[in-house]
């Protein structure tokens, strides 16, 4: 079955689809790294047409910042989660949400 991903209405309406995407392809860096934490943890800071992302991880310990460019005149920060879970087939599904939605 193919890679389900999903994310609440608040994360589609409210962050920018490129930095949705950005969050995606982090987490999906790390889905192929052995025995990775279900939860990711992202901060995201704008500032201006800057955003820094940070993605941590608890098990193993990771921690990675990036910064992109977005045309976008917000200055906020945001605290995203992704979570993985699994069917009963085995097949991934991940849930990107706000961390006051968890």
């Amino acid at each position: 079955m193919p890679l389900q991903m999903y994310m609440t209405q608040t994360i589609a309406q409210e962050l920018p689809g490129t930095l949705q995407a950005k969050i995606w392809e982090k987490t999906l860096r790390r889905a192929h790294v052995d025995k990775t934490d279900y939860f990711h943890i992202f901060n995201v800071n704008m500032q201006a047409d800057t955003c820094h992302i940070t993605h941590t991880q608890e098990a193993p310990v990771y921690r990675s910042t990036d910064e992109i460019e977005l045309n976008s005149d917000k200055n906020c920060t945001y605290k995203i989660y992704v979570i993985r879970d699994e069917t009963l087939e085995g097949d991934d599904i991940y849930t990107m949400l706000f961390a006051n939605e968890y």
